[in-house]
């Protein structure tokens, strides 16, 4: 963090953190204030073993930390929130250039190491990877900006059952978010907005997933690459934002009562960085263990052991996702030439000339998306021929593949439905912890 970024926080958290002159002592000052918690959170050091540094007492720290938390909620009240405009814009293109329009962001789960809680059932933070743990869900988008986070339930919550206690899930299930203007796919399917999540969360209309199994069509080993690209931003979320607040790197001891505050504060301060353009090094995400070996450092980020399903998961929720997987298949042909070569890069093997213009207004991306729809649903092949007979037969193969993909769909939406509904009644019946309805 550069000076000038420190005071201008501090200036702004002054006005919450005055304090009146008593007859006892001076109170501290705002900017020490705010100096002693970025450094607590940023070193992950006790409050015994640097507040001399800083002249400050153990129980003027903690107050400190409190304060300093309260005022970051109450200054930067709207620094975690959507996109709008022309950041809402560069957001949307990013990911249509990924492959996926309309999507607004990647959400996952990643786990904030603890002590045994003492005033808590220790059982009820003790996770499957065996360590004490409170799980935090954050949306973040391609340029790592936190949009939402919500924390505090333990590590034993499966990621599902925290989506589904969260107020994103509340939102987006009554409709007051992902209604944007909707794109139109391929065969009809239409898009609002959604997320990219991994197979921990079950598929929706507005939490698209990877496929998944072994057995798969080129088709889903191509979308299930293409998705876990994208979903890359919040791993990369992850590691600057751990790797900058490292007091949530490791185990440390916390007041259970105010660790998700702490979190969300952190998550603002890691926007207000990003804002600014402050860089993150690499470096901090790796660490010589005890015995001398380099390694990388736990984000907590826990891989799902299967596939979730819920009742909420609706055939238009895996409908939408092979049509995503066939758009890609799609616009993948489209940019090859007879050598197979990319025609968006030019002589020099860059990308497109088009990615380096900065939108200006969001009405381009949304030009670009009714573009797509159009050029999708009247797609019949690559070329034609000179006479008629060979742009007929280019036409009729076209319609032919078209038919055949669709009936593809239709069939994997049948026995994916199916699957589903038998994995249901099996964890049902089971009374499976992890299933949340």
């Amino acid at each position: 963090m550069s000076p000038r970024v420190l005071r201008e926080i501090a200036e702004t958290l002054s006005p919450f953190l005055q304090r009146r002159v008593t007859f006892y002592r001076e109170p501290l000052q705002p900017d020490l204030i705010v100096a002693f918690a970025l450094y607590r959170w940023a070193s992950g050091e006790t409050y015994e073993s640097r507040t001399c540094n800083f002249g400050i007492g153990r129980k003027s720290g903690l107050v400190a930390v409190r304060d300093v938390t309260s005022a970051l909620l109450s200054a930067y009240r709207d620094k975690i929130s959507c996109p709008t405009g022309l950041q809402k814009a560069v957001v949307l293109r990013a990911f249509v250039e990924k492959g996926f329009p309309n999507c607004h962001g990647c959400i996952d789960c990643t786990h904030i190491f603890i002590d045994k809680p003492a005033n808590c059932p220790g059982e009820d933070y003790y996770d499957r990877k065996r360590r004490f743990s409170v799980q935090a869900q954050v949306v973040v988008d391609p340029n790592l900006r936190v949009l939402d986070v919500f924390a505090g339930y333990s590590g034993r919550c499966h990621d599902v059952r925290i989506v589904h206690l969260s107020s994103l899930w509340a939102r987006a299930e009554a409709g007051e978010i992902f209604t944007g203007p909707p794109v139109m796919l391929s065969f009809g399917v239409r898009t609002n907005d959604y997320l990219l999540g991994d197979n921990g969360y079950p598929p929706s209309e507005w939490v698209v997933d990877p496929y998944g199994g072994v057995s798969q069509h080129p088709s889903e080993i191509r979308f299930d690459k293409k998705q876990k690209t994208a979903r890359g931003a919040v791993e990369r979320a992850f590691d600057r934002l751990k790797g900058m607040w490292r007091l949530f790197l490791r185990s440390y001891k916390t007041n259970m009562e105010t660790l998700p505050q702490q979190f969300v504060a952190v998550c603002i301060l890691h926007n207000i960085l990003i804002d600014a353009g402050i860089p993150f090094d690499d470096n901090l995400l790796w660490e010589v263990g005890p015995d001398g070996v380099r390694r990388r450092v736990d984000l907590g980020m826990h891989r799902p052991l299967r596939q979730m399903c819920m009742e909420s998961s609706t055939g238009d929720a895996l409908i939408l996702q092979d049509a995503l997987a066939e758009r890609m298949g799609t616009h993948d042909d489209d940019n090859l030439d007879d050598e197979g070569k990319d025609l968006r890069k030019g002589d020099n093997g860059g990308g497109d000339d088009g990615r380096k213009d900065v939108l200006a207004e969001e009405n381009v991306v949304e030009d670009d998306y009714k573009e797509d729809a159009s050029s999708e649903d009247n797609y019949v092949g690559d070329g034609r021929g000179d006479d008629g007979d060979d742009g007929g037969n280019v036409e009729q193969k076209g319609s032919m593949a078209t038919m055949a993909t669709k009936a593809r769909m239709q069939a994997t939406k049948a026995t994916r439905v199916a699957q589903m509904t038998s994995t249901k009644s099996r964890t049902s019946a089971t009374g499976g912890g992890d299933f949340v309805r």
